[in-house]
């Protein structure tokens, strides 16, 4: 995968997290989201989640109090550069979810 090819990948998965953000909030989910150019940050009451474009590792990392992790672009999906770890969207699924006490599905 080019590089331009890893940051248009990625760049659209970043804005489909601010996209759901902005559906959560109209539900009346505690979340705030804000983008400051290739990072993504969401905070759930004061607890965030941070989403970072790694151009020269072409990764997205996230961060939040459950661990950082690393993810790479199979083609498909977002896969933990750890095997038998989730997929970006579980992984996403699973912190969101605990962090807003609300069933969240990304």
């Amino acid at each position: 995968m080019t590089e331009s090819e890893f940051l248009i990948q990625a760049n659209n998965y970043l804005t489909k997290i601010e996209t759901l953000a902005e559906k959560w909030i109209d539900e009346n989910i505690d979340i705030d989201c804000s983008r400051q150019g290739n990072v993504l940050t969401l905070d759930f009451n004061g607890q965030q989640v941070v989403l970072n474009i790694q151009t020269p590792m072409k990764e997205l990392w996230i961060a939040s109090k459950s661990g950082a992790y690393h993810y790479k672009f199979d083609g498909l999906k977002w896969v933990n550069t750890r095997e038998g770890k989730n997929d970006l969207d579980t992984e996403l699924t699973e912190v969101c979810s605990s962090l807003s006490g609300v069933k969240l599905t990304v």
